[in-house]
């Protein structure tokens, strides 16, 4: 997990207790859901998602937050 102000960025892994990925392709995953499930009026922006993380469909990323 992964928290910086209002927003925080969890990996879960699908088939078992453990799953594991580069960061790189993590990355993929956060940006995709902040540029694609993203609510924003002015200054304030509104982010919830999931994606799996590029090349490994067993561990997605969830991005909740505000104003990312």
């Amino acid at each position: 997990m992964c928290e910086s102000g209002n927003t925080v960025i969890t990996g879960y892994s699908t088939t078992t207790d453990y799953a594991q990925s580069l960061c790189s392709d993590v990355v993929v995953a956060v940006e995709w859901v902040i540029g694609n499930c993203a609510l924003c009026s002015s200054d304030d922006c509104l982010v919830g998602g999931v994606a799996a993380t590029y090349g490994n469909g067993d561990l997605p990323i969830m991005v909740r937050g505000t104003n990312v």
